[in-house]
């Protein structure tokens, strides 16, 4: 029975060690080449048009957040950024969370 346990829990761990890894993968320079990405010309009141996905090949309408609001996707450990806000003027996002830039770059230098 602890058998069975041990080498479930091994199997989900490893399970998410290798979804975090997929995730976190580095894009090829020529990684966009084969993407179709569908044309924005405008976005909506209180958006912005920005890149996004995995490699940042196409552009998305991002609503814009303020301070405090969650910036990164809801994917645990992958620390990615949406696709759907990006942080407001003034801030970035950091944690997950978007935060003033003067006070992200102290708190990283």
């Amino acid at each position: 029975m602890n058998t069975l346990i041990f080498s479930t829990a091994l199997i989900a761990l490893s399970s998410v060690v290798l979804i975090d890894n997929a995730l976190s993968l580095s894009c090829i320079s020529s990684a966009c080449d084969t993407i179709d990405c569908r044309p924005i010309t405008e976005c909506g009141p209180g958006e912005i048009k920005a890149k996004g996905g995995h490699c940042l090949c196409c552009d998305f309408c991002k609503k814009i957040i303020g301070e405090g609001e969650t910036c990164a996707k809801n994917v645990p450990m992958s620390n990615q950024l949406s696709d759907s806000v990006v942080c407001g003027e003034g801030l970035l996002c950091h944690e997950g969370k978007c935060q003033k830039s003067q006070e992200v770059l102290k708190a990283t230098t």
